[in-house]
């Protein structure tokens, strides 16, 4: 993946993204979208192997990404593109690992969790300086570590779960040890548990749960003094819960098997779902609308738009017949009534185009429709309503990347038949779906599966290069040989 710097530096419209090649092994490479201004970064471990980069992510006008340079285990590293600006931040000293790990960006500085081997795993901070590069707060002494997870920026500081010497629970921080305070205690958690996630409130508070963001339980509210509310305390219903933040707060559904249908053989569950907006407060919680469902359950709400909340479900699709139902939801929050968006079989949200400011009425949720009987997809768009709903392309096969940028999103297509595969560009309508270069005839590529996308100040880049090992999660194995840019205004 292609990670985009910030500004104040002299090279400011450059990405950083990790590559491999043959004698360096993996290492982190920058480009400005052209063919001279791609180059290796800097080679931090020598030789075939390479020192892997991880986790890059933006902070401050730089690039902070873990890396194992051979000598000093997987430390933190940082670089402004250039290889004078690029430097090591050694947590644990000498041969051993700082194992860096949760990078989570508040404002310019960079908040994650190491392990220096005396202190055991506790919080620490970058602002890309070395006399800025240290840990935190020993909420543990000794080394065993508070063990912090769920690092969630919020409200202009830090939040996380740790355990602290005294007391475990959510703390916040400044980036201080004066300044790190806790802020809602909490009973220790099981040795089986997944954690807890964090979730950033409008009110300065937080929502958080027990387990994944896919699988919440016991949702509570903390408002800004840490006070702490449970959500099933605020609604009559009890249940499996899904959420998605919105201007007004958190949408949250709750499900519960009703009743079951069907034989013995093959029973089928009655599920209802309600659906309400929260603050946290028994005030600011209202009931939205409800939906019974048969056969199949609510799995994601996908966002709140337009006055809508768009779900998914997971509909067993082996015991649906072709074109019967569908897999995304849409309830209008004055009404409290729920369609589904049309003709789809194994729909997947990718994101939403944003036409202006946050909820506006333009924006647009991207969605693949993946045909289970013959394999293609189609790409659609929807404004949250079945009658603003339209098919955008069809693929003979699967697309191979799909990119966000702003109001507009870039995919690429396979070559099918006659058709040569392509770069398209979509603005969310039929209208405004086309093609904007031909890729089969580029260099050592015969098909888009060899192309590397990514958005890149302004312009989408991609690269046709021959197949080789890449560590970019989402490009297709790919090398940075050849490189074009088409500006996106």
């Amino acid at each position: 993946m292609l990670h985009p710097t910030g500004g104040g530096m002299s090279l400011t419209k450059i990405a950083v993204f990790t590559a491999t090649m043959q004698n360096t092994g993996a290492e982190p490479w920058v480009t400005d979208g052209t063919p001279l201004g791609t180059r290796l970064v800097a080679d931090i471990r020598p030789g075939e192997e390479g020192s892997a980069p991880q986790d890059a992510i933006v902070a401050g006008g730089k690039v902070f990404f873990t890396a194992d340079d051979g000598l000093h285990g997987r430390e933190l590293w940082v670089t402004d593109g250039t290889s004078s600006g690029t430097r090591m931040f050694d947590a644990a000293a000498g041969a051993a690992s700082g194992a860096p790990d949760d990078l989570t960006v508040v404002g310019d500085r960079l908040f994650f969790t190491a392990d220096d081997g005396i202190h055991g795993r506790e919080l620490w901070v970058s602002d890309g300086s070395a006399a800025g590069t240290r840990m935190v707060a020993d909420l543990m002494p000794g080394t065993q570590g508070s063990s912090p997870s769920a690092l969630t920026a919020a409200h202009g500081r830090i939040y996380l779960h740790a355990d602290g010497d005294t007391q475990d629970g959510i703390w916040s921080s400044d980036g201080t040890a004066a300044g790190t305070v806790l802020f809602h205690e909490m009973t220790p958690l099981p040795s089986w548990s997944y954690g807890i996630t964090l979730v950033s409130m409008n009110d300065g508070g937080l929502a958080f749960h027990e387990g994944p963001a896919s699988w919440p339980s016991k949702l509570t509210f903390v408002n800004a003094n840490g006070t702490a509310t449970a959500f099933a305390n605020l609604i009559p219903d009890s249940g499996a819960v899904r959420y998605s933040p919105s201007p007004d707060g958190l949408v949250v559904s709750v499900t519960n098997v009703i009743d079951w249908t069907g034989s013995m053989e093959w029973p089928t569950a009655v599920r209802h779902s309600t659906f309400w907006v929260t603050d946290g407060t028994s005030e600011g919680t209202r009931y939205l609308g409800d939906l019974t469902m048969q056969g199949w359950d609510l799995e994601r709400i996908a966002g709140v738009r337009n006055g809508h909340v768009v779900f998914t479900t997971d509909m067993d699709t082996y015991r649906v017949e072709q074109g019967s139902a569908s897999l995304i939801g849409v309830l209008e929050e004055a009404t409290g009534k729920v369609s589904f968006l049309p003709s789809q079989e194994l729909a997947s949200p990718i994101g939403w185009l944003d036409k202006g400011p946050p909820g506006d009425d333009g924006d647009r949720l991207l969605f693949l429709d993946e045909s289970y009987w013959s394999g293609s997809q189609r790409l659609l768009a929807s404004d949250g309503t079945p009658g603003g709903t339209a098919e955008l392309h069809q693929n003979d096969w699967m697309y191979q990347d799909i990119e966000i940028a702003g109001d507009r999103a870039f995919f690429l297509t396979d070559q099918s038949g006659a058709d040569p595969a392509a770069l398209w560009v979509t603005d969310g309508t039929p209208e405004g779906t086309h093609k904007v270069h031909d890729t089969s005839g580029e260099p050592s590529a015969t098909s888009s599966s060899g192309i590397l996308m990514a958005t890149c100040w302004g312009s989408i880049v991609i690269t046709s290069p021959r197949p080789i090992d890449s560590s970019c999660p989402t490009a297709r194995r790919t090398a940075p040989s050849y490189w074009r840019s088409f500006p996106l205004e």
